[in-house]
């Protein structure tokens, strides 16, 4: 592929974006980077395929969106299926707000129901038409095979995936709390669907990571570096995990973000539990040296962990009166975050 595309711009072709499925794990997706590296090339990002068309579609509409717009991005490829829900803002701000897909649905699955190679010709053909007709040569014992083939019998034959697509984006509507109603666009793209107007669907991807590599490489025009992408993670960040860091902080500001981290310690082994079916009990001891001693201790399985926090280089006497001053100043502020955390959580509770 690299010597594909070094015939086009007649220069050598040292950077690219890659474009991956949103449900690739670390592992393809740093194997997939390997494979770029030993081909000589230097990755500048790794993108998933259906934020690709997100950018696609953005710089498509933008000139003509009025205001913020949700919008459906349905890919279905030849061995991938992604759906992403996202919204873009007139001033180019694109947000994925939700995301979702099957690593082992895609124009292959529908091939499969069929005759192969025959069969993928004529799924192609009945895109557009309602009957085809399936020509094998010398299919058994040199008898030829010849059946006519409808595009309703392909959707009776594959009803089940055509269900599984549907599933899939609604999992992820719901996923985001919103309803099909509040969808103003559906993107189609990928191999088994149809973009709409300006772009080729098997080319739909790799077009627009060219916009992203140029816009990486600091050669993009204004309409490009105009785009801003803000993103979620591809799968859940779950509960019942197994391990929690305590971070130790000191300061009075009521949100830690805003204080001085002295240290950290990290509990593992910990039993698996929802969210606040785990109870860890932290406890500060000062020894006769002044010494900041802090330990964390699950009280199930009696797990613990301690650090002494010896505070070299810590805080001079004037950035302490800063943080007992900044205290003071912000403490309205900080009062308001911690009303909306609590409000935040007695709703999730």
């Amino acid at each position: 592929m690299k010597g594909v595309a070094q015939t086009f711009p007649g220069s050598t072709v040292e950077k690219t974006a890659i474009t991956v499925p949103t449900y690739f794990n670390d592992s393809q997706r740093q194997s997939t980077k390997d494979a770029a590296k030993i081909a000589g090339l230097e990755v500048l990002c790794m993108i998933n395929e259906p934020t690709v068309a997100a950018i696609a579609y953005a710089l498509d509409k933008r000139a003509s969106t009025d205001g913020k717009r949700n919008v459906l991005v349905f890919d279905l490829g030849g061995g991938t299926f992604d759906v992403s829900l996202l919204t873009i803002d007139k001033g180019g701000v694109i947000k994925i707000k939700a995301t979702g897909g099957d690593t082992h649905l895609g124009g292959e699955n529908f091939d499969n129901r069929m005759l192969r190679v025959h069969c993928e010709r004529a799924k192609r053909i009945i895109s557009t038409a309602i009957l085809t007709t399936i020509d094998i040569d010398c299919l058994f014992n040199g008898v030829d095979f010849s059946a006519k083939f409808t595009h309703a019998k392909f959707e009776e034959v594959n009803m089940d995936l055509f269900k599984k697509c549907i599933k899939t984006a609604k999992t992820c509507l719901k996923d985001e709390n919103m309803d099909k109603e509040n969808i103003d666009e559906v993107v189609l793209f990928g191999g088994s669907t149809r973009i709409p107007k300006r772009i080729i669907p098997d080319e739909a991807v790799a077009y627009d990571a060219g916009y992203l590599a140029t816009n990486l490489s600091d050669l993009s025009d204004e309409v490009v570096r105009g785009l801003k992408l803000i993103v979620v993670t591809p799968l859940s960040l779950d509960d019942y995990q197994t391990a929690g860091l305590v971070m130790v902080y000191q300061g009075e500001r009521l949100r830690s973000s805003k204080n001085y981290l002295l240290g950290q310690l990290s509990l593992s082994g910990l039993p698996s539990a929802p969210r606040g079916g785990i109870e860890i009990k932290i406890c500060y001891e000062i020894d006769d040296n002044r010494i900041l001693h802090a330990s964390a201790r699950e009280l199930t399985t009696s797990r613990n962990k301690a650090i002494k926090i010896t505070n070299g280089g810590g805080l001079s006497k004037a950035e302490i009166a800063k943080m007992i001053k900044d205290a003071k100043r912000y403490k309205q502020e900080d009062e308001a975050h911690i009303k909306k955390a609590m409000a935040h959580k007695a709703l999730n509770d």
